[in-house]
Formats: C-alpha cells, structure tokens, sequence
C-alpha cells in the first residue's frame, strides 16, 4: 500500500479523535463554567488551580478576605501569591506542592490550618478545604481550595496559650496539658449512595439539569435529592453542603 494510501486511510481515524478531542473539551468548558459561577455565587472565599499550581479562578469573597483581586492572581502561581506557612512558620505554599502530589495520587486531602499572606502583606489564618474536580479532558483534575476566616481563633489559641505557659511556671505542668483539646467527635452524617453521588457532582459544580443527565433521573428527583442533601448536612448553599461533605469525609 502507498504512503498515499495510507494518509487516506488514516484520515477519517484522526478526524474521529480530533471530534472526540473536541466534543470532551466542550463538555469541560461547560461543566468549568458552571463550577466558576457555582463558586463565584457563593459567600465563602474559594479559588481554583490546576495542577500546575496556576490560579484558574478567585471569586469575590477570596478578595475580601485576603485583598488580592482576581486580575491580580490569575495565571499566577498559588505559592507566589499566598506564601502560605504552618504553625510552626514552615513553608507550605511551594512550587513542589505537597496538596497538588496528593492530589495526583487521587489521595483524599484533609482540611488544614494555613497562614497566607494578604495584598497589604499582613498575614492571615485561614482553614483550607480542598476539593478535587475532574473539569478537564484526559483526566486533568481542577482543585478547590475553599478558605475559612480563622484568624481570631488562632489569635485566641496563641494568647491561651501563653497565659497557659505562665500558668504552667507556677504550677509546674506543661502547658499542653492546660490547653489540651477536648472536643466531643461530631455525629456521623449517613448519606444514601444516590446522595453521594449527587454530593460529588455539586462538587465538581455541576448545576441540576446537568445532574439529572449525568444520573438519568427527571430534574425534579435532582432538585429533591439537593435539597435532602442540605437538610442532612444543615446547609443552606450547595458550596456550603459540599464543605460539609468534605469535612464529614463523604466524598
């Protein structure tokens, strides 16, 4: 057969996984979108990167919180804008991500403490959700960092804690025995396969119609099943049920 022969025959092969190509990226700029406004609508701070560590998203309440603007971060580096460190002043937020790893290894991400810097190069403390959306063709994933204002606790912990320390000079105990933890665990959140499932998708920003395609149910059985998941997880947005499922380990 000619080399001829053989363009020819490959043709309509390559055009099938251009339309293919096409179709899938299509789908990913939908189903993108609809994460962007989902997160956008919310009031809690969120940004998106992709697993490069490039800024993708940063929505209104993320600007509010640590002052960068969103014309500011895009296509930025995360670790660039947000130097984040941990207690102990180690670095966190760096280029060889430990979260992005993670989430390579399709690993579950547990939510973290994280003190970021702001525009006016204050710092903050934050507690960081992260959520990982499959947006993208080929299997790339889209993270979703969700931030939580928790700088007056952390002020207050500190201040406990040196108080403890004095405490503990007089005393003679260590000061990790006076502040130690005692929290109760909360109480388990049971949530059907069905619920599960239509949690991952809200996490992944998809809107009603598009979970009522997904899971080849009517639109009104989505809806119901959406508003059973907020009640379950008393939340009142569909972000704010989709943190709640993540700090309860449902998805």
């Amino acid at each position: 057969m000619s080399s001829g022969a053989r363009q020819v025959h490959g043709s309509p092969q390559r055009a099938c996984r251009m339309m293919k190509l096409m179709r899938l990226t299509q789908e990913a700029i939908v189903r993108e979108t609809e994460l962007f406004a989902m997160l956008e609508g919310a009031g809690d701070a969120a940004f998106v990167v992709d697993q490069g560590g490039m800024i993708r998203f940063w929505n209104r309440s993320a600007e509010k919180l640590l002052g960068w603007r969103s014309t500011e971060v895009l296509n930025r580096h995360c670790a660039a804008i947000l130097e984040g460190t941990d207690c102990t002043g180690a670095e966190v937020c760096r280029p060889e991500c430990a979260v992005m790893e993670i989430a390579r290894r399709f690993t579950e991400i547990t939510a973290y403490d994280l003190k970021a810097k702001t525009a006016s190069g204050g710092n903050k403390w934050v507690n960081v959700s992260v959520i990982v959306a499959r947006s993208e063709p080929e299997g790339a994933r889209l993270l979703v960092h969700l931030l939580r204002d928790i700088d007056a606790r952390k002020q207050l912990e500190n201040l406990t804690k040196e108080i403890a320390i004095h405490v503990g000079q007089l005393t003679g105990q260590q000061a990790e025995q006076l502040v130690a933890p005692g929290r109760a665990p909360a109480p388990t959140i049971e949530l059907t396969p069905q619920e599960r499932r239509i949690v991952q998708l809200l996490s992944q920003g998809r809107s009603t119609t598009a979970i009522s395609r997904e899971l080849q149910i009517s639109p009104v059985t989505a809806r119901n099943h959406v508003q059973h998941i907020l009640r379950k997880l008393g939340a009142h947005t569909r972000l704010e049920a989709v943190m709640r499922a993540a700090e309860e380990r449902l998805l």
